[in-house]
């Protein structure tokens, strides 16, 4: 008996031998120079111990493990506002001369953020560092409007590898040799051959999502800068991107037809011919509605995940931590489950009638 599920985390990848570096043309759009490490965690961690000026500029729409690496650093940490539609509020900026970082992203592949560009060049004269994440955007084909002094990515948020960040910078960067976070990388390991076992009905029960929450929970513990494992890297290196990007295009757009006939707005905040979107967001209109559709969905064994829960230091109110629901659109999934998807969303909609 099979346990076919949609979403959670991925299975890792199987090599391709045949295809190599393909993920180099979309680092070269921001920068020849970059490294690999563990996790996008790292990746921040090796910028905040350079700044001098210990106060960053954070949106106040993020994942804890943003925050983190920070407050690891004594940074004085200042919240910028994020809109409904994902765009930063210009107005809720404010620059002096004590902050030394600014952070920004675009979300869900969009280029969201790109209305920034006046004010990062009014940041770069007063010598703030600019960093941007290009966690959800790294595969979508908009053009580069922001000179950014850093970029990362957390690559492993995109593909089945135990471990993998990247961190590119507009200058060279030095950094000495540093171990591999072992621990980490046989911890998912392990709920990896947990996941596959429960997915081809050689266990019963989903035993990998508690393994995987013990991995993620000693990556949160542990705050050394860590290289990325060699297996990661070398599935980095021969993975095919392009057919990934191609895949999440297709199922995106999909869904974005359906879930508009059944009646959800807010789906056009993103470009999905020209992005490549790391989860379809929903923003649904209520933090009870968009909690009651996740239940369903888990009831018939499709996982969808929210970006993200409030981290408790920030202050400022954000509605979408409490209305937005991520659906899965990966490549690990034909347009045959993306239907699935759309039919359980719609028994829930029948539902509430």
């Amino acid at each position: 008996m099979n346990n076919y599920e949609i979403g959670s985390f991925f299975i890792h990848e199987k090599i391709e031998p045949s295809f190599s570096n393909t993920i180099n043309k979309y680092l070269q759009k921001y920068s020849q120079n970059h490294i690999y490490l563990d996790s996008g965690r790292s990746c921040i961690r090796y910028i905040a111990k350079l700044i001098k000026r210990k106060v960053v500029l954070l949106p106040n729409y993020l994942c804890d493990s943003i925050i983190q690496p920070f407050l690891e650093e004594n940074y004085e940490i200042i919240f910028y506002e994020i809109s409904r539609d994902f765009k930063p509020l210009l107005q809720s900026i404010v620059i002096d001369e004590r902050i030394g970082l600014f952070y920004h992203m675009g979300y869900f592949g969009t280029n969201s953020n790109d209305s920034l560009i006046e004010l990062v060049n009014v940041m770069k004269q007063k010598n703030i560092i600019v960093v941007e994440d290009i966690t959800h955007t790294l595969f979508s084909s908009s053009k580069k409007i922001i000179e950014s002094d850093y970029y990362i990515c957390s690559i492993r948020k995109w593909i089945g590898i135990p471990d993998g960040g990247i961190l590119l910078s507009r200058n060279a960067i030095n950094l000495d040799t540093i171990e591999i976070n072992d621990v980490f990388v046989q911890l998912n390991v392990y709920a990896n051959k947990l996941k596959s076992a429960f997915l081809n009905g050689s266990i019963l029960e989903p035993k990998h999502l508690e393994a995987y929450q013990k991995a993620e929970n000693y990556l949160e513990k542990h705050k050394n800068l860590y290289q990325i494992s060699s297996n990661s890297f070398h599935t980095i290196q021969h993975f095919n991107f392009d057919d990934l990007i191609k895949r999440r295009r297709r199922n995106a757009l999909f869904l974005l037809d359906e879930l508009t006939k059944l009646g959800f707005s807010n789906l056009n905040v993103i470009d999905y011919i020209n992005s490549t979107p790391i989860f379809v967001p929903l923003v649904l209109e209520n933090e009870e509605q968009r909690n009651q559709l996740k239940e369903f969905l888990v009831r018939n064994k499709i996982y969808t995940p929210i970006h993200w829960s409030k981290p408790e230091i920030v202050s400022t109110n954000n509605i979408l931590y409490e209305v937005e629901l991520s659906i899965p659109c990966d490549h690990r999934y034909s347009i045959s489950d993306m239907r699935r998807v759309i039919n359980v969303i719609a028994d829930f909609k029948e539902s509430k009638k």
